[in-house]
């Protein structure tokens, strides 16, 4: 991921209600030149819609998009704040659960 790709994330409140190019084109998967990209893409594209439903104190939660990117950016902001540089490598050791997709995300969006 390049610097600003990273610093987009991080240091700019992430803009809702942008949706698709003005031609009203359809976005690929070719169309992004990272995850983080096309992650910011559906959080701009979709901030309401469902992301996540996931089993929480015997019931089911949900979580949108919008919810979504805070959450990331949380993470992020954390990970760089505790010193991960680009490229670092970063684990995770968790059990299957939606933290678990949240903190991927946030270590790819942090550069890592």
């Amino acid at each position: 991921m390049s610097l600003h790709a990273r610093y987009a994330l991080l240091e700019e409140p992430i803009p809702l209600g942008l949706g698709l190019p003005e031609s009203g084109g359809t976005m690929t998967a070719a169309s992004f030149s990272s995850v983080p990209e096309m992650f910011l893409h559906r959080i701009r594209s979709t901030p309401d819609m469902e992301a996540f439903l996931f089993p929480k104190n015997g019931g089911w939660e949900t979580m949108s998009w919008g919810e979504v990117g805070r959450e990331v950016r949380a993470i992020s902001l954390g990970l760089v704040e505790l010193g991960l540089e680009l490229e670092d490598r970063c684990a995770i050791l968790s059990g299957t659960r939606v933290e678990w997709i949240l903190a991927d995300i946030g270590i790819l969006c942090a550069g890592g």
